[in-house]
């Protein structure tokens, strides 16, 4: 059986689509290839999904002021680093978060 996140991402390629989403930071991916940008190249799913990962840190403050910061990672099926660079990536991600917390 497959994985679901890889079926999403073979429905989502036969449109066209691609993808940035989060990938907990307990899933620890093995880095084929490090980038020049902080990114590497990996894959998900019995290395069937190659993707793109974007070490990322997430600063949260909440309303009684207290601060967490947690380390995330990003899967991107955007795996060319010059045209799409890690920290625009990692900035888009951040923009729709915030979208998502306001709803």
């Amino acid at each position: 059986m497959q994985e679901k996140s890889v079926i999403t991402r073979e429905i989502a390629v036969a449109g066209g689509a691609e993808f940035l989403c989060r990938s907990g930071a307990r899933r620890i991916p093995l880095i084929i290839k490090r980038l020049p940008d902080g990114s590497y190249l990996s894959t998900f799913g019995m290395e069937k999904l190659p993707v793109r990962i974007i070490e990322a840190w997430i600063t949260v403050t909440y309303q009684d002021g207290t601060v967490c910061r947690e380390q995330w990672r990003l899967a991107t099926s955007l795996t060319d680093h010059t045209r799409y660079p890690a920290r625009e990536l990692d900035d888009l991600y951040h923009e729709r978060w915030q979208v998502e917390t306001k709803i």
